[in-house]
């Protein structure tokens, strides 16, 4: 569960720099 949360964040994060 965490490690699928830390995998959204970090697509998360990577879809708002891009």
């Amino acid at each position: 569960m965490v490690l699928l949360a830390h995998h959204i964040l970090e697509s998360y994060v990577m879809t708002y720099v891009s």
